[in-house]
């Protein structure tokens, strides 16, 4: 039944599909889609984009959530979700082909006709389950937040506990036939179960981020980790506070960058924006102006770094409205108001594809999707000078590890560093407990920090230098 609601929306969608509108750099993609965008995959075997989200109508058709724009209008998958009500759908949340077939996650119920938990896939003409499906430990449908294809191997990561009848703790491999578990540490309780959302290849290994603090000692692995292909590790000290997760990891000019929701004032080097050097976490170019950032997306677009999300400045004053550009020495806005946020993007057919939960760019009716029409480039800041190889302090030690009353800290900083330093020490949630600000103008630094009161646990020492910062952790008994 079609009721006046759906008419209305449908008779927006067509309208919209009659013209182009242009908001400065962005326009519609035929028409827009009813709801949020929240998946996308540039299929370059086939030549169309796949999208998907909370949508039941994509340019006026009907596609339940799910759907392929082939540049000129959007084509269901077959009857797509199965769940939908008269105007929404239980959202996917992300696409990816594997071995001819299109991946697609969920929540669970049913996808045309065929019951699935978390995930299914597409043949091009029927849908069908992978396996037995991600699930938690009463049966339900797991989260599903991406997937990720290397070397042949399917990676599916997000918050569940089981794949098919195996333990799998938040990832898990498919190799079109069985599920392999990884192994991701972690500790019970149940409420603090690890959750991955987003994944990259580096340097040869596999890098995770999310929300967690697994492993032996709950300090192991702080939202950050890498697989060596047999074991976890910790990466660069990990993300510092309460509220501090990654929401995408993603590999420029031979850097990792992480992007998502974390804090100067916790501890850590940049806000909402961080990239590794030498096992640390750094700033990039100043980082957000906002600590309420959260950026939600990376891609890489004729050699530059896009980031989007909801902010409204970077890089000290620089404006720019939920969408930034960095090439490596200083930001850009890309002008542009958007009334929502954005939270995904993909470079299809050298341009740049964003959806999220945006109604309007400049005041202007743009629904949901949106496309890059240009280069234009509203504002950019001054070049930031930054390091190829930043030195680590020499002989940084804190001792006696494990400490009872005090920690002796000492450092020999690199000439580049030398000047006035910053040392602060934080508990396990990311607050501060003690901080100075002392002068190392010779590079030699010597500090003590009284421990004799703090509870039993794992502690971090950090040090910070011109805008880069090392985490030392300590074991307080």
């Amino acid at each position: 039944m079609c009721t006046l609601k759906n008419k209305v929306w449908i008779a927006t969608i067509l309208l919209l599909n009659t013209s182009s509108l242009i908001s400065q750099n962005w326009e519609t993609v035929g028409g827009s889609t009813n709801s949020h965008v929240r998946a996308f995959f540039g299929d370059t075997l086939d030549n169309v984009l796949y999208l998907g989200g909370r949508f039941k109508y994509a340019g006026g058709t009907e596609v339940n959530g799910i759907a392929k724009w082939d540049g000129e209008q959007y084509h269901p998958l077959g009857t797509g979700h199965d769940n939908c009500d008269s105007f929404t759908c239980p959202s996917f949340y992300s696409i990816i082909r594997y071995k001819d077939e299109i991946y697609a996650s969920n929540f669970g119920y049913s996808i045309g006709g065929v019951p699935i938990k978390g995930i299914a896939r597409w043949d091009g003409v029927k849908w069908d389950s992978v396996g037995s499906g991600i699930r938690d430990f009463d049966g339900d449908a797991g989260i599903v937040w991406g997937q990720l294809v290397y070397n042949d191997e399917l990676y599916i990561y997000g918050r569940f506990p089981l794949a098919g009848s195996v333990i799998s703790h938040a990832i898990v491999k498919w190799n079109d036939e069985d599920y392999i578990p990884l192994d991701f540490p972690y500790s019970p309780p149940l409420t603090n179960y690890p959750q991955i959302v987003g994944a990259t290849i580096f340097e040869g290994q596999l890098y995770v981020g999310g929300q967690f603090a697994t492993g032996p000692n709950v300090a192991d692995q702080l939202d950050v980790a890498r697989y060596d292909w047999e074991n976890w590790y910790p990466v660069g000290g990990g993300i510092k506070g309460t509220i501090g997760d990654v929401n995408d990891l993603i590999v420029y000019k031979d850097e990792l960058y992480i992007c998502g929701n974390f804090r100067k004032s916790y501890g850590n080097a940049g806000n909402g924006i961080m990239k590794l050097k030498d096992d640390a976490w750094v700033d990039v170019g100043g980082s957000f102006d906002e600590e309420t950032v959260v950026a939600h997306d990376m891609v890489i677009y004729h050699d530059d770094l896009y980031v989007f999300g909801t902010f409204h400045s970077v890089g000290g004053g620089v404006s720019a409205d939920n969408a930034a550009k960095w090439d490596g020495e200083k930001w850009c806005g890309l002008g542009g108001d958007f009334d929502q946020r954005i939270e995904r993007a993909v470079v299809f057919k050298d341009t740049i594809f964003i959806g999220g939960g945006f109604r309007s760019i400049d005041n202007d009716t743009v629904l949901f999707i949106a496309k890059w029409s240009g280069d234009y480039v509203d504002t950019c800041g001054m070049p930031v000078a930054t390091l190829s190889q930043p030195e680590r302090p020499t002989a940084l030690s804190l001792s006696p590890n494990p400490a009872q009353s005090t920690i002796h800290v000492s450092a020999q900083l690199p000439v580049i560093y030398r000047g006035v330093v910053s040392l602060s020490a934080y508990n396990i949630l990311g607050q501060p407990l003690w901080q100075r600000t002392l002068p190392a103008a010779s590079g030699e630094l010597q500090a003590s920090v009284d421990v004799s009161t703090w509870p039993p646990g794992v502690y971090f020492i950090s040090l910070e230098a011109s805008g880069v910062v090392w985490v030392e952790k300590v074991l307080v008994r």
